[in-house]
C-alpha cells in the first residue's frame, strides 16, 4: 500500500511538472508571437498624424509596397516618414550608421574596424554642416520627414524585435541622418579605395586624349542631372585611334575577359543584336 501511495505521488508531482513546462513554453511563445506582432506596420485602417493640413492616403499593392496621394510635398513626406520608419527603422538605422561609422554602438567591436574605415570620410560632421545650408523648403520637408518617422517608431507597440536581439533600443531620427543615408550612397556608387582613380589616371596617361574622353567623359541622351546640366555627346575616335589600341595592348579574346567585379551595368550587347 506504501509503495501505491508514493508511486500516485510521484505521478502527480509528473504531471504538475509538465503542466508547468508547457505552460511556460506557451507563456514564452505567446509573448515572443506579441513582441514580433508589436513591431508590425500599420498597413490598413486611419492613423491620425499631426500637423497634416489635409487628408493623405496610402494604399498598398499586392507586394504591400505603399504610394502615397496627397495635396502637397509637405504631407507627402510626412506619410514617407511614418511609412519608413514604420516598415524599416532598423535598415534605416544601419544606412546611418555605417555611413557615419557607428555600427559598433549596437552590433559591438566587431564593427569597430569597419566603423573606423568610414570615419575617414567624416559624413557625419558633413551632413551636420550641410543642413542649415539647405533651401529653407529642403529643411522644411526634412523636419517634416524626420517628425514623423519618429511619430511612426513610437507608434509601433514594442520596438522592432532585431533591437531585442542586439539588446538595444533605438535611437530617434535626426535631419542630418537623412543626408548621412545620401553620403551613404557614395560607398556603394563610388570607388572609396581609390582604384577607380587610379585606373583613370593610367588610362589618360596612356591613352590618346580623344579615346580617353570618348571612355571616361561622353555624355548620352540618357544622362539627365538634376540640375538641367548636360554632359556632351563626344564622337567616335577614328580608326587610327583604335588601331593605336590594338598595336599597343594587342587582341584580348572575349572568352578570356573574366571580370572580377559585379556591377549593374556590367553587359554586352552582341553586334547581331546592335545597329
Amino acid at each position: 500500500m506504501n509503495v501505491n501511495i508514493k508511486s500516485n505521488k510521484l505521478k502527480a508531482k509528473l504531471k504538475f511538472l509538465a503542466f508547468f513546462v508547457i505552460g511556460g513554453l506557451l507563456i514564452v511563445g505567446l509573448g515572443i508571437y506579441l513582441t514580433l506582432r508589436g513591431s508590425l506596420p500599420v498597413l490598413s485602417g486611419e492613423k491620425e498624424l499631426s500637423a497634416l493640413s489635409s487628408p493623405v492616403h496610402v494604399y498598398r499593392d499586392a507586394l504591400g509596397i505603399p504610394s502615397i496621394h496627397a495635396e502637397n510635398r509637405i504631407d507627402v513626406a510626412r506619410a514617407l516618414g511614418f511609412i519608413h520608419a514604420q516598415d524599416r527603422f532598423f535598415q534605416m538605422d544601419l544606412m546611418r550608421r555605417a555611413a557615419a561609422g557607428e555600427l559598433s554602438e549596437i552590433l559591438g567591436s566587431e564593427a569597430l574596424e569597419f566603423d573606423q574605415t568610414r570615419r575617414l570620410h567624416r559624413f557625419r560632421f558633413k551632413s551636420e554642416a550641410l543642413l542649415p545650408k539647405l533651401s529653407q523648403e529642403e529643411q522644411a520637408l526634412l523636419l517634416a520627414y524626420t517628425e514623423q518617422v519618429n511619430a511612426g517608431l513610437n507608434a509601433l507597440t514594442t520596438r522592432p524585435y532585431e533591437y531585442y536581439l542586439l539588446g538595444t533600443t533605438p535611437a530617434p531620427w535626426r535631419p542630418e541622418d537623412s543626408l548621412l543615408v545620401c553620403f551613404g550612397l557614395f560607398f556603394e556608387l563610388q570607388d572609396s579605395s581609390g582604384q577607380g582613380a587610379l585606373k583613370r589616371g593610367i588610362m589618360e596617361r596612356l591613352l590618346p586624349q580623344e579615346v580617353y574622353n570618348f571612355f571616361v567623359k561622353n555624355g548620352s541622351a540618357w544622362k539627365a542631372a538634376l540640375d538641367g546640366s548636360e554632359v556632351p555627346i563626344l564622337p567616335i575616335p577614328d580608326s587610327q585611334s583604335f588601331e593605336y589600341l590594338h598595336k599597343s595592348f594587342g587582341k584580348t579574346s572575349p572568352t578570356s575577359f573574366q571580370p572580377k567585379l559585379g556591377g549593374s551595368n556590367q553587359w554586352a550587347v552582341t553586334k547581331e543584336r546592335s545597329k
